[in-house]
């Protein structure tokens, strides 16, 4: 089973989300913005996380729900972005980890038996 706690990003107020899960992070101040939120209200995909603070982000999933978040959309872009860096770091160190010598490197196969070979 896949460690879930690398995947999810906070949006505040001890509220998480799979990262993979997030479309957008909009502002919610515009009007297409709250009908949007309407719209989600009346088709009961809305989920509010603010526990009564002031709405500052909405967050739009792949499944269709609006999240609403009173952590500002450029933090919660700053968390994805650097949870999107530590992501591929961890993949492309979990690559170079592996050997290459014998395949791609400067040595055959004998001469590096030789050189692990203990006196």
């Amino acid at each position: 089973m896949a460690n879930t706690t690398n995947n999810v990003i906070n949006i505040g107020l001890g509220n998480f989300i799979l990262a993979k899960r997030i479309i957008a992070v909009v502002s919610p101040i515009s009007s297409p913005m709250r009908r949007l939120k309407e719209e989600a209200k009346q088709g009961n995909r809305l989920i509010d996380t603010t526990q009564g603070r002031k709405t500052r982000s909405f967050i739009i999933t792949d499944s269709n729900h609006l999240i609403l978040s009173s952590v500002l959309p450029e933090t919660i872009i700053d968390r994805l972005e650097r949870h999107t860096m530590e992501s591929e770091s961890l993949s492309n160190s979990a690559v170079g980890s592996v050997s290459t010598d014998g395949i791609n490197g400067s040595g055959s196969i004998d001469s590096i038996n030789k050189d692990n070979e203990v006196d």
